[in-house]
This record gives structure tokens, sequence and C-alpha cells, in this order.
């Protein structure tokens, strides 16, 4: 894939740190250094969930069992989506 290209898909993974300019996550699937997405999160703080387009900043592969990865990826918040409705 280029620039050009625009893949739609749908995941889960874990924040295991959030900040206010950013998110530590856990994938099961393989993201690239200035890969943009769009998550869902469930703030305790804001009682509601929030929408925010993320930029990669950093991946670590993590090695778990013989052919089982799993991918941390340092992100850093671009923009929170305005809730419609």
């Amino acid at each position: 894939m280029d620039s050009s290209t625009v893949e739609f898909s749908e995941g889960v993974g874990l924040s295991l740190d959030c900040s206010e300019s950013g998110m530590l996550l856990l994938l099961p699937e393989e993201v690239t250094k200035r890969q943009v997405f769009q998550i869902h999160v469930r703030s305790k703080r804001k009682e509601k969930k929030s929408t925010n387009i993320v930029e990669v900043c950093w991946t670590r592969l993590i090695s778990v069992s013989l052919g089982v990865n799993l991918y941390l990826a340092g992100t850093r918040f671009l923009f929170e989506l305005p809730v419609v409705g």
C-alpha cells in the first residue's frame, strides 16, 4: 500500500497508558510508523465514549509464543471527533 491507499478494518486493542498527548496500545495486528487510525475510547472521567484520530509514533514486536505476536504502539492524538446527536 502507498500513501494514497485507505484500508478499512475493525479490531480491538488494549490501552496500557494514556496521557493528554497520546496512548500506549497493545495490539494483535501490526501497525506502521506514521499510520493514522481512529480509536474509540470509553473514559471513566468523562463518563462517555469518545472517538479520536491517532498517529503511530513507534512500534515494537512482542513474541508471546511460537507463531503468536502482539505489538506495542506508541501513538499521539491528532484530534477528537465531535460527538454527533
